[in-house]
């Protein structure tokens, strides 16, 4: 494990850093119909920026869907086929983050509002526009990039680890809960595959986020919730509000409203039986029907049933599921083939956060300190070095073994 001072290093090392401003390197898309203006943008800006240009607006949209990426665009008002106020309301769609600059010798008011109001421009230059202010206009530009970058990427950053600490919470707390949402992610990867399913992450992020819910009712509730077994009607009443009060918990966090939609579908069954909103059929996110019938699949299995009997049950359970991805998932399964898990031995030290253990690990007087089949997280991984200076814990430790 890292020292003290290691671990204050790497906090450092994450949390601060040094902006560098160097505009020589980014890259300025310059559109205007007029091939004689194009070329003197190249000359006059060539040693200040990187210069792509495009004689029309198909032209510039097309080195953007191409993928091409532009910290500025700088568009022309006047060009015939499509102006500047159409080309630039079209590349805010295909490069959102570009910061768009309209140059134009027509400056009327209702050009502006439109360029504005469509375009959503940062500057608004009239042509002719000397060279200097247009320089500083684009570094200006080029800055307010760096920054919404910047901000992004804080916010990115700062998402994924709170939802890393709520999973590596809901870990200690609830490790049934927990391995049951590993199992029913690593799942949803392979068969999401198969099914070519959009935003994988949505999925990933839905089937460890719905979990929080379980954590206010008793475990073994949420035992008698998964083997879909009765309930006294004001168990009944709580279990059904879950997936719609889990949702809504994470509809408040920002860009996670698409995955509170999924997690508020996730026990909608495909006839529209208990869906929040009155949905069903294809009208149900595609992403909560796959997820219900895995989830389904593997709780079936956890309590008893063999893979041939949670799929006939599940068969039988007529408008439940949506029928051509139960079908697909009985087609996959039959041909996936699973290969015998291995197992290799390691020390304590060189387990790693994601390695799955395959055999308890205990102390030396046989006190079980982690259950098999749990998936290693950074909080685990420090709970068992304390442990294993505290009372010992038996060496090897047994994981998954993925190498061929």
């Amino acid at each position: 494990m890292a020292s003290s001072k290691q671990m204050l290093e790497n906090i450092s090392k994450d949390t601060i850093t040094s902006p560098t401003y160097n505009f020589c390197q980014e890259k300025v898309l310059f559109v205007d119909d007029d091939a004689k203006i194009l070329s003197t943008m190249k000359r006059q800006f060539r040693s200040a920026f990187i210069i792509d240009t495009a004689e029309s607006g198909a032209a510039g949209l097309e080195l953007l869907n191409n993928g091409e990426e532009y910290a500025v665009i700088v568009a022309d008002m006047k060009m015939p086929y499509m102006d500047g106020v159409e080309f630039l309301k079209k590349a805010k769609v295909a490069s959102h983050d570009s910061i768009r600059i309209m140059l134009t010798g027509n400056a009327d008011q209702k050009t502006a509002i439109d360029a504005v109001n469509q375009g959503q421009i940062y500057q608004f230059l009239n042509k002719p526009c000397d060279k200097d202010v247009l320089e500083m206009t684009i570094k200006s530009a080029i800055k307010y990039y760096w920054l919404s970058q910047a901000e992004r990427e804080l916010f990115e950053k700062t998402l994924h680890g709170s939802v890393k600490i709520m999973t590596e919470l809901l870990s200690m707390t609830r490790p049934q809960l927990f391995k049951h949402a590993i199992k029913l992610q690593d799942l949803a990867e392979d068969f999401g595959k198969h099914m070519e399913a959009e935003k994988p992450w949505v999925m990933k992020l839905a089937i460890m986020l719905s979990q929080i819910g379980f954590m206010t009712i008793t475990d073994e509730l949420a035992g008698r919730v998964r083997a879909n077994r009765s309930f006294t009607a004001k168990e009944e009443e709580i279990v059904s509000k879950i997936p719609l009060n889990t949702a809504t918990l994470l509809s408040q966090i920002p860009h996670l409203g698409e995955v509170a939609y999924v997690v508020s579908h996730l026990d909608t069954q495909f006839n529209g039986f208990n869906s929040p909103d009155r949905s069903e059929g294809d009208d149900i996110p595609k992403a909560s029907r796959i997820i219900k019938i895995l989830s389904d699949y593997l709780n079936l299995q956890s309590h008893g049933q063999s893979k041939q009997q949670a799929l006939e049950t599940m068969f039988q359970r007529k408008g439940w599921y949506d029928p051509s991805i139960l079908f697909s998932f009985k087609s996959w399964l039959l041909e996936h083939q699973v290969s015998a898990t291995k197992k290799k031995a390691v020390s304590l030290n060189e387990l790693k956060i994601g390695d799955i253990i395959m055999q308890d690990i205990v102390s030396p007087n046989g006190n079980c300190l982690l259950d098999a089949y749990e998936r290693i997280t950074a909080i685990r991984l420090q709970q068992l070095h304390n442990l294993s200076e505290l009372i010992g814990l038996v060496e090897p430790v047994y994981i998954e073994d993925y190498s061929e």
